[in-house]
């Protein structure tokens, strides 16, 4: 059995407990005043509340035509009127599907892969699409265009070349035909080419120069300020040239 002192000591233990805890919870319930709000309640994450914050990424945009798109997106070296072009390849021997058209004595060039594609104009972005080009404008603007304003507006560059030409006026239709006997190409870009024909009349041989530029989906004549053609003619045939003609 305790004794009494046994029981004292472990009463004044439980007391001494008891205020202990008793100071504990009072400060643990006073640090939680107006300065120190309750913690927020936790929430739970899930794809359904996600979505209203979260967005998925829009889907990239199509990089090839749709369908009935096909007319919309032209090639970019196409011409206007659908003829390939974007070759640079440089002619070392003369076009092999040209086949020569006879109009009154005069031959003009015909390629259905060079042009011209529609009447006497659209031509190929290529070099022998520039050559052909070349050859049946000229030809047209120095007598033998039907419709002489016409051809001169929409087949040559617009500039002073241009506007000195049409007030100029047309000229009259050659007597003397003029039959070409080969070209040589002195330079070729997808934008511009100078080219040079060698030429007969008469049992005379020239070599006449010309110059096309790329405009508007096809090649065009570029006249000299004077309003000429030809950016200059020699009385005598190239010393080197691929032959070419009827």
């Amino acid at each position: 059995m305790p004794t009494s002192s046994t029981v004292n000591l472990i009463r004044w233990a439980a007391g001494a407990a008891a205020a202990v805890l008793l100071v504990l919870v009072g400060v643990w319930l006073g640090g939680r005043g107006a300065n120190h709000p309750e913690p927020a309640a936790a929430t739970s994450w899930s794809p359904t509340s996600a979505s209203s914050t979260i967005t998925d990424p829009p889907p990239p945009a199509p990089t090839t035509p749709g369908p009935g798109d096909e007319n919309t997106t032209p090639a970019t070296y196409d011409s206007a009127c659908g003829l390939s072009g974007g070759t640079t390849e440089l002619l070392t021997r003369a076009p092999s599907d040209v086949t020569w058209r006879n109009d009154g004595g005069w031959y003009f060039p015909l390629s259905p892969s060079a042009g011209p594609g529609t009447g006497s104009s659209c031509f190929a972005r290529t070099p022998a699409g520039a050559l052909l080009a070349g050859y049946t404008i000229s030809m047209l603007v120095d007598g033998l265009a039907d419709d002489f304003a016409r051809v001169v507006t929409d087949q040559t560059v617009p500039g002073v070349g241009q506007t000195v030409r049409l007030g100029q006026g047309a000229l009259e239709k050659p007597t003397t035909v003029v039959i070409p006997k080969g070209f040589v190409l002195d330079r070729y870009t997808t934008d511009e080419a100078t080219m040079s024909f060698y030429l007969t009349t008469a049992g005379q041989d020239v070599t006449c120069s010309f110059s096309v530029q790329w405009y508007e989906n096809d090649w065009r004549l570029k006249l000299q300020q004077n309003g000429n053609t030809p950016g200059g003619c020699i009385a005598a045939p190239p010393i080197q040239f691929t032959p070419w003609g009827p």
